[in-house]
């Protein structure tokens, strides 16, 4: 299995089923993924509109 993939996944599905505005430090504590490959995996879906970040809040939904 591909770790990053795995993990974007996991991610992906968090705005899916929880709830729908999240930030990199409560997905990261959630998953126990690093800060920073939370912060590129959800770079990477926001630049694929995937996510839209919220810049006032320092979120993505």
């Amino acid at each position: 299995m591909l770790k990053t993939l795995d993990q974007a996944l996991k991610i992906l599905n968090l705005f899916a089923s929880e709830k729908k505005l999240w930030t990199v430090k409560e997905i990261s504590e959630k998953l126990n993924i690093p800060s920073i490959n939370v912060y590129r995996i959800m770079e990477t879906f926001a630049s694929n509109q995937y996510l839209i970040k919220n810049e006032k809040q320092n979120s993505m939904s």
